[in-house]
């Protein structure tokens, strides 16, 4: 090791830092992020990067981190960004953090289907797992990776949850409350209405003993299913997160109170939750009626 480098960490390139030096450094990294109260999932896709960076024996200066995050195409180079920045600041580098900015987003044209091109693609899926997915994604307007992680215990049709009874509210049938997948985004409660494939499906599943906790446990084949069917009716595909979209603008068309939408996407959850407990008095019973008003179902 040479003399100076553990303190300056400036190498020339193609000399690499010694495994146990990248580990402490990571293990140093790692620990700052959770000091800054990081989810575990962001810690691991942070950690990766500057790992792959310390191994990379390019230099700690503007020409190291320039080249390094220019190895990587756009959604993975702002995540290289993004990680080389906190790593800067817990080496009090800010000297390089003005070179290193996070790459601006390009105004992409979101595609947002429309209600007849969710029915269409809905009847064509041929698979019950992959249909009742995608059912309930556009008509409870969760993120599609909250469906993919529904246990049993977050998806029944006689709705008794102990979490959301625990907040002394009313719980209704048809009811889905996901799992927070980070302290941001955590949806409250949300609905469906094609209560009858959603059973159907439930019960087909019931069949198979060994079939997982999870509700949808076969991720590669659902998407698979899922766009054979849109190329097959719409002659194109499109992401399943712009059922999210679907279901704001079909929402908002109907004429649904945005605070409710607000609820059931889970923007602020733990205001909406305070809300609802010391300020007003609303119940699911009202958050589920003025779902129902919409009359929004994929499946008949």
């Amino acid at each position: 090791m040479r003399a100076g480098f553990d303190h300056e960490f400036v190498h020339k390139v193609g000399c690499s830092l010694d495994e146990k030096i990248v580990e402490r450094e990571v293990e140093l990294f790692r620990n700052y992020l959770e000091v800054l109260g990081r989810s575990p999932r962001t810690i691991n896709d942070r950690v990766m990067y500057v790992r792959r960076f310390l191994r990379s024996g390019l230099p700690l200066n503007s020409e190291g981190v320039i080249y390094f995050v220019s190895m990587f195409k756009r959604d993975a180079r702002i995540h290289a960004v993004k990680s080389l920045r906190l790593y800067l600041k817990l080496k009090g580098r800010r000297d390089l953090l003005e070179i290193l900015k996070t790459p601006p987003q390009p105004n992409r044209v979101t595609y947002c289907p429309t209600l007849e091109e969710v029915k269409v693609v809905a009847d064509a899926i041929e698979d019950l797992q992959a249909k009742a997915y995608f059912v309930l994604t556009a008509e409870s307007g969760l993120r599609p990776g909250e469906v993919f992680n529904l246990k049993i215990g977050d998806l029944d049709l006689d709705w008794r949850i102990s979490e959301l009874n625990s907040y002394g509210l009313d719980v209704e049938d048809r009811a889905v409350a996901p799992t927070p997948s980070s302290n941001i985004k955590r949806s409250f409660c949300s609905f469906f209405s094609s209560k009858n494939l959603i059973r159907d499906y439930l019960e087909e599943r019931k069949v198979n003993p060994k079939m997982p906790e999870k509700i949808f446990s076969n991720r590669k084949n659902i998407r698979k299913q899922i766009y054979m069917a849109m190329r097959k009716e719409l002659g194109k595909t499109f992401e399943t997160y712009a059922l999210r979209r679907f279901f704001v603008t079909e929402m908002l068309r109907r004429d649904v109170n945005p605070l409710f939408l607000d609820m059931m996407q889970g923007r602020k959850p733990k205001a909406f939750r305070i809300m609802l407990g010391h300020y007003q008095k609303l119940t699911l019973r009202d958050l589920r009626s003025e779902y129902d008003k919409a009359n929004l179902r994929i499946a008949e």
